[in-house]
């Protein structure tokens, strides 16, 4: 039995926020080899160890799968994260016959375990990973598991007294409907462009060769008259771009006007999404971690044909 499933991809953004002082730049290759040896760290632990809970939400997670695909630094890898929310009370009834089951009442502190599946995919372009998460209603949100993800790290720095230690967030990846999207706008009055700085001229290469800056830079354009408008073309062609494995282009912004008044376009709010046909489980009918992670692999390899 299978059953639709909609994904939804993200950007998994790292950052450094505890270092020694003597420490280099931040390095992709550092923060994977941190993340390994985080998730394996917690894994091995008893289920109370691995365990957070979300105290305002009366709930709870815990990852109870990991593997890392490659035997390199790349981060590529699947994970599963269980969840369950407490506190929940109420009549169990059998549909069928009407009667109430009274056995199968849960306490206070029990919950259904629900399970969210994340694949995570390495991009040696960007300093950034791809991340491919289930969408489940009575799963994980990208908050709460960037809340659990960054728990994590933090659990493996301060028991092994990490002189580093990381975070992460999550941004949508746009999708198609951006450019749909800009074809409604009346006037573009300003478009901003986050790039990688080794893009800008020879001028300005002092700057950008310097270690100390980041590795992105903005271009901002503006119109010169208030009657006129920046022209959709290239903005379509830069989002074009943006999609393409080397690109150089990390993010586009544009501001203008629509029939309905302002508007304010950003290539980083819009969801990309997906729906795929999951095998389920016999017992539960649950996801299959089997099927979702190799469906999920197919869609990536399909994609970049």
């Amino acid at each position: 039995m299978s059953k639709k499933v909609k994904i939804y991809f993200y950007y998994m953004t790292p950052k450094r926020i505890k270092a020694p002082e003597n420490a280099g730049n931040f390095k992709k290759k550092d923060f994977s080899d941190f993340f390994h040896l985080a998730m394996d760290y917690v894994i091995e632990s008893s289920l109370i160890d691995r365990r957070y809970k979300y105290e305002l939400d009366k709930a709870i997670a815990w990852i109870s799968y990991y593997k890392k695909l490659n035997k390199d630094n790349s981060l590529n890898s699947d994970l599963t994260i269980k969840s369950a929310k407490y506190n929940r009370i109420r009549n169990v009834r059998n549909t069928e016959t009407m009667k109430e089951n009274t056995k199968a009442r849960k306490a206070k502190q029990d919950g259904d375990e629900e399970k969210t599946h994340i694949c995570i995919r390495d991009n040696d372009t960007k300093e950034d990973y791809l991340c491919i998460i289930e969408s489940n209603a009575y799963g994980l949100s990208k908050s709460k598991l960037a809340v659990y993800i960054n728990w994590v790290l933090d659990i493996y720095a301060e028991k092994t007294g990490s002189p580093y230690n990381y975070e992460v967030e999550f941004e949508y990846v746009p999708c198609d409907s951006f450019v749909e999207e800009i074809e409604k706008m009346r006037t573009i009055s300003l478009l901003k462009i986050t790039t990688n700085k080794k893009t800008v001229g020879d001028d300005f290469k002092l700057l950008a060769d310097l270690e100390e800056t980041k590795n992105t830079v903005e271009l901002v354009y503006k119109r010169k008259k208030r009657n006129l408008s920046l022209p959709k073309e290239p903005i379509k062609a830069y989002y074009d771009d943006l999609s393409g494995d080397n690109s150089r282009i990390y993010r586009i912004i544009a501001e203008g006007t629509g029939d309905n008044g302002p508007i304010k376009l950003d290539s980083d709010l819009i969801k990309m999404k997906r729906e795929l046909s999951i095998e389920t489980t016999i017992e539960t009918e649950e996801i299959d971690d089997k099927s979702f992670f190799n469906s999920v692999q197919l869609l990536l390899t399909n994609m970049k044909r």
